[in-house]
């Protein structure tokens, strides 16, 4: 069961992502409700920054359109002009010249905007991230270890022993912590024995734990990194689904539409065709 701190679908900042930040547990710790609002506010005021990004974005793209409408206009009345003072010496080269010349500068505008949707992309993986580590920088020791402590739990069934290895400054946190869900699992049958260790080489945050038959690493960076692999990956997915943008067809019908006139008297008719820690027992030191 999940308890969603907002419902989906009541505020602006969860258009289009889902819910908002939920836990998975039918009751919230009363010591974990501070931290999820925490993390709440901040999951709304990402998607808020997150909206006013994308719509600078597309006030961006609206210009570089409105750009490449008036250069179109600008080359067709150049292609014209070349038409009107030209029919004897190249219709048909003109207007080729012309095509060319704006599908080259369409494109030139396209690979801009795309290459400004992925930077602005880039953008807010790194906001999201960011907004992550100073939350989750300014939690207690116990916070993390009870998250590691469920990760863990994962792990935990058939082994016997657990092994949790902290920063010494953090040990005592670990304890409490991991002692706690050692006793919750002996109250559903499975033993194992605790031991956590103070490690100096680790740095705070850090939390590595072995079992018989596997280890976990819940550090805070790990954690982290998860998040920003996360992002990447979410946003990778975007970019292949969407493309790259092409070239609006309405344009490019325009552009020449004037040109498609019969040349002058004596000119060449212009050739047709052309498309352009588990446990329940010791605590050792």
């Amino acid at each position: 069961m999940i308890i969603w701190l907002r419902q989906p679908g009541t505020e602006r900042a969860t258009r289009g992502s889902g819910a908002g930040v939920g836990v998975q547990s039918d009751v919230v710790p009363r010591e974990a409700l501070a931290l999820l609002s925490q993390l709440d506010a901040g999951y709304v005021a990402l998607q808020h920054q997150h909206a006013e990004v994308m719509a600078q974005a597309a006030r961006d793209v609206d210009a570089m359109l409105a750009a490449a409408r008036a250069d179109a206009e600008a080359l067709r009345a150049e292609a014209r002009e070349e038409y009107d003072t030209a029919q004897r010496r190249g219709y048909d080269a003109g207007c080729r010249d012309a095509l060319s010349q704006w599908y080259a500068r369409t494109a030139q505008l396209l690979e801009q905007r795309y290459e400004l949707q992925m930077s602005l992309r880039q953008r807010v993986a790194e906001l999201v991230v960011s907004a992550v580590e100073k939350i989750v920088a300014n939690e207690r020791p116990a916070a993390l270890f009870a998250r590691a402590a469920e990760v863990v739990e994962r792990i935990v069934e058939g082994s016997r022993t657990l092994q949790v290895r902290v920063h010494p400054d953090e040990r005592d946190a670990a304890v409490e912590e991991f002692a706690r869900a050692v006793a919750q699992w002996r109250e559903r049958g499975q033993l194992v024995q605790l031991t956590v260790q103070s490690d100096r080489s680790l740095e705070p945050g850090a939390c590595v734990c072995d079992t018989d038959i596997g280890s976990v690493d819940a550090s805070l960076k790990v954690q982290i990194e998860a998040v920003r692999m996360a992002v990447d990956a979410a946003l990778r997915r975007v970019a292949s689904e969407s493309g790259v943008p092409g070239v609006p067809g309405e344009l490019a019908q325009d552009a020449f539409a004037e040109v498609r006139t019969h040349p002058a008297a004596g000119a060449e008719p212009a050739p047709s065709g052309q498309t352009g820690a588990d446990a329940g027992a010791e605590v050792t030191a």
